[in-house]
């Protein structure tokens, strides 16, 4: 099975989302009430995500150069406001129509002061494709002109970023981003200059990267008590092995590649920008109309219509030709053709 892109890089988008609609399905149930095991919530919670955006945001800046050098700066960031910009604002809208409309349902309720200020202020998840176009922006403008140099300084900078935020006297939610995450994003584009990474796959690595997860993550959570949100060299530590360990196991797994794997992973976006909408709905409806609070009943059924119903729905877009609710055709319109 011959693909263009590289196996490994779907198997790990396919786990980074599937530890997305996990977290957010487990996020939904403790803030509405659903009575479950606090402890087991907070430690989950806390170690999904000590890695998993670090990771999304990794395999976003792995690409990053080679698209920027093959493109241009115009029409690289053409294509990113097809790609992020546009479903940034089609889904955005479209979940929090359904949130105003059933805001007596939802954890956090909507209206259209809450729409309008997207602009601004994305919602929910969506977080993330905000996040990101500013950081390829950002990144155009940093490397326009050399690669090499301008890497090693952003990095330097990103770390000192990440590790020092109160030194930069900022606030806002772009600085929070970009302090929290651009290291990582730097260092999927450092990754990718790597000539050889077979020897991740080899159980030797995998293993000893897996034992290592688990001690570091158990000396951070329950040695130091500490949570993913204090942010220092440790977070740091717990992301960095996270990353590696999913980019180990991915490199083994796509030796051998599973098609269904395959388009989990390359759904991933797709995924992204529906799972909240079904794994919540699937949420309310056992707890509004039928009165369900078993916290299993609901993991496995939010966590399901998570992964299950964008994956059908994606397909039904893609047979009825409706890919465009994902991405535009923006750049092909005002870009001349080469």
């Amino acid at each position: 099975m011959a693909l263009s892109r590289d196996y490994w890089v779907d198997y790990a988008k396919a786990i980074g989302i599937v530890l997305v609609v996990f977290g957010h399905v487990l996020r939904g149930i403790f803030e509405s009430g659903i009575p479950l095991s606090e402890s087991f919530y907070h430690y989950s919670d806390s170690i999904v995500y000590s890695f998993h955006m670090p990771l999304f945001f990794f395999l976003s800046g792995l690409f990053f150069f080679d698209s920027f050098k093959k493109r241009g700066p115009i029409s690289f960031m053409a294509n990113k406001v097809d790609t992020v910009v546009y479903p940034y604002f089609v889904w955005s809208i479209i979940q929090l129509s359904f949130a105003i409309l059933l805001s007596q349902y939802t954890n956090h309720p909507s209206n259209l002061n809450t729409l309008v200020s997207i602009l601004w202020e994305p919602a929910g998840q969506f977080w993330f494709l905000y996040a990101l176009f500013f950081f390829f922006l950002f990144s155009i403008v940093i490397f326009y002109k050399t690669f090499t140099a301008s890497l090693t300084l952003a990095c330097v900078g990103a770390l000192i970023l990440y590790l020092f935020p109160p030194l930069f006297e900022l606030d806002g939610m772009i600085f929070i981003y970009f302090s929290t995450y651009y290291l990582f994003f730097l260092l999927g584009a450092v990754f990718r200059k790597l000539d050889d990474i077979s020897f991740l796959g080899q159980p030797k690595w995998i293993g000893s990267l897996f034992a290592v997860f688990l001690l570091s993550q158990y000396f951070f959570h329950f040695v130091m008590d500490m949570h993913f949100e204090q942010r220092g060299v440790f977070t740091l530590w717990l992301a960095v092995v996270g990353i590696l360990l999913v980019v180990a196991i991915s490199v083994w797994a796509a030796q051998k590649p599973s098609k269904w794997c395959l388009y989990l992973g390359s759904s991933s976006m797709a995924i992204y920008v529906m799972h909240i909408l079904t794994g919540s709905g699937a949420r309310v409806i056992l707890d509004k109309f039928f009165g369900v609070d078993s916290f299993v009943i609901h993991l496995v059924a939010g966590f399901s219509a998570g992964l299950i119903v964008p994956l059908i729905a994606l397909y039904l877009f893609n047979r009825f030709r409706l890919s465009y609710v994902f991405s535009a055709p923006i750049s092909k319109l005002v870009l001349p053709k080469a």
